[in-house]
């Protein structure tokens, strides 16, 4: 028999579906101010850039398709990363963020600075030891080729 509190119209859901669903748009509003504020900083970053002609963007400058040599601060652990971003019809298109918010974090940065990444697992110190590839530096490509 019903619940009196219960009227025909009422959206019926099981309490553990209404516990995972709860948690599910928890996880999802989180996310969304992650992603918002990370925009927040990427705007920011981008108005107080300045741009250069690409020939002209110093090879120790992380730049999309760099390949960079990473290392985390507190840990001592090294890793390499390439910064990329998705094709443009792909960013039209799906509802991924855009970006990996801790590798277009790198973009315009140099060898030798430090930074505060935020990541899903937390807040990570790590320095950039090397610019070890840019797609447009001469100097670069030449060591690679």
């Amino acid at each position: 028999m019903p619940s009196s509190d219960v009227r025909p119209e009422s959206v019926l859901i099981g309490k553990r579906d209404h516990g995972r669903l709860a948690q599910y748009i928890a996880a999802w509003e989180a996310k969304l101010r992650r992603d918002a504020e990370h925009l927040a900083k990427m705007r920011a970053r981008l108005r107080a850039s300045v741009e250069l002609p690409e020939n002209r963007v110093p090879a120790t400058r992380v730049t999309i398709g760099s390949q960079v040599c990473i290392r985390d601060v507190d840990t001592g652990k090294s890793f390499v990363w390439t910064v990329v971003l998705p094709p443009d019809e792909e960013v039209a298109l799906t509802v991924r963020s855009p970006l990996s918010w801790c590798g277009a974090s790198l973009i315009g940065a140099r060898e030798g600075d430090e930074l505060l990444l935020e990541s899903p697992v937390g807040r990570r110190r790590v320095r950039i030891d090397a610019v070890l590839f840019q797609p447009r530096s001469p100097r670069l490509k030449a060591r690679f080729s």
